[in-house]
């Protein structure tokens, strides 16, 4: 919702090792999945790090963005926390991007099908060069990164 709130705050011990949720902030989610849970950062108020969702088909979009301490980028996709698979498009975002993944979008728009009950996160997936410390992310990525997930069988 473009809601503000600093990084820092999220609960996140990391914003650049590998297969690392990328905390969101909301304070109201919207939730109209039946079945499926926005699971909470414990002890951390209005920041989420994983979604149960139910068997079924989903459509999946989201961006993110973050402070960089120099020219970098940042490769990020919807893993599965059980075991960090990758299920969705992979997206890549930052000055550098290009050469990191050539043709790579900076937004992920997916569908993904499960047969059982599956928790997901958004998360740091395969690269990532000068991402600036979670200190220093201040409040863009609550006012600017989002992940959107639509059933659609």
């Amino acid at each position: 919702q473009g809601e503000s709130a600093l990084y820092s705050t999220s609960g996140a011990t990391s914003i650049t090792a590998l297969d690392t949720a990328i905390h969101l902030y909301d304070t109201n989610p919207l939730n109209t999945i039946s079945g499926a849970t926005i699971n909470a950062v414990p002890a951390v108020s209005d920041w989420y790090d994983d979604i149960t969702l139910p068997a079924g088909t989903y459509q999946v979009l989201s961006q993110v963005r973050v402070e960089f301490s120099a020219n970098g980028y940042l490769g990020f996709a919807v893993l599965d926390t059980s075991n960090d698979d990758q299920l969705s498009s992979k997206a890549v975002i930052g000055q550098n991007n290009g050469s990191v993944a050539p043709g790579t979008s900076t937004t992920i728009n997916s569908v993904i099908t499960f047969s059982s009950q599956t928790t997901v996160k958004l998360a740091i997936f395969d690269s990532q060069s000068n991402v600036d410390s979670i200190a220093n992310q201040g409040n863009l990525i609550s006012e600017f990164s989002y992940l959107f997930i639509r059933k659609v069988s």
